[in-house]
């Protein structure tokens, strides 16, 4: 138990178990957090924040929120409202240029937030003023959403895009631990090498490295290799 603001006592889903994902550009961290998804985790990103208010504000000019949660190709869409500009370019300026680069204690903190909402709330935190609705995509549970059925407690915590150490001391101090994806990223002189916040991702402290150098197939039998290794999933949520 934890003791809020307000002074009421939060009860928190007992032992559940939470990773933080990164890796370079390309390695393979969101499709960790879906293979993750699919077993009954809860994804909660960092950016995701910042993308609810991206995507509240640039709707009119055809900003969808598959340009901003889906896969690569969406997100790197030219998008005529805006342009020409993709979801990728607002979201480096905004997200790693504005929040990242000028409060990245901010993000930090409203991480760790969330991460206690998922386990105080369950699946969808139905937290009050943290996150307004947000469209479901492709079966993805943003925080914040308030839930339209009954959803089960969630049997993991999964925050992919950790790109800096204080985001993953966020992810450390909820009971968590750190995991970095290696064996695939962008080619040399990508867009994402030139990620400022790229720099800072090689110096995160990792409790185990992940690889990704085959196929989906095999990330996903390596991914449940480690599961079942460190025993972090409760047998009593599997397939909840």
């Amino acid at each position: 138990r934890l003791h809020g603001g307000g002074g009421g006592a939060v009860t928190l889903i007992p032992s559940i178990p939470i990773l933080g994902v990164t890796g370079p550009a390309g390695a393979g961290k969101d499709t960790v957090a879906r293979i993750l998804q699919d077993r009954g985790w809860a994804i909660v990103a960092p950016m995701d924040r910042s993308k609810m208010f991206l995507l509240d504000l640039f709707a009119p000019q055809g900003l969808e929120a598959r340009h901003l949660w889906g896969n690569r190709a969406a997100k790197n869409e030219a998008i005529p409202g805006l342009n020409g500009q993709t979801a990728a370019w607002l979201m480096h300026h905004f997200g790693t240029e504005c929040v990242r680069g000028l409060w990245p204690s901010a993000m930090a903190m409203d991480l760790y937030r969330r991460i206690i909402g998922v386990q105080r709330y369950g699946w969808r935190g139905e937290a009050p003023g943290l996150l307004g609705p947000v469209p479901d995509l492709d079966r993805r549970p943003v925080f914040g959403m308030i839930p339209r059925y009954p959803l089960p407690a969630p049997v993991g915590i999964v925050c992919p895009g950790i790109r800096r150490e204080d985001e993953a001391e966020s992810v450390r101090h909820a009971g968590g631990q750190i995991w970095r994806i290696v064996g695939r990223s962008e080619p040399p002189g990508g867009k994402g090498e030139r990620h400022p916040s790229e720099a800072h991702v090689s110096k995160i402290v990792a409790d185990r490295e992940v690889s990704n150098a085959g196929t989906l197939e095999d990330l996903r039998r390596v991914v449940e290799g480690v599961l079942a290794a460190s025993g972090a999933e409760r047998p009593a949520l599997e397939g909840t």
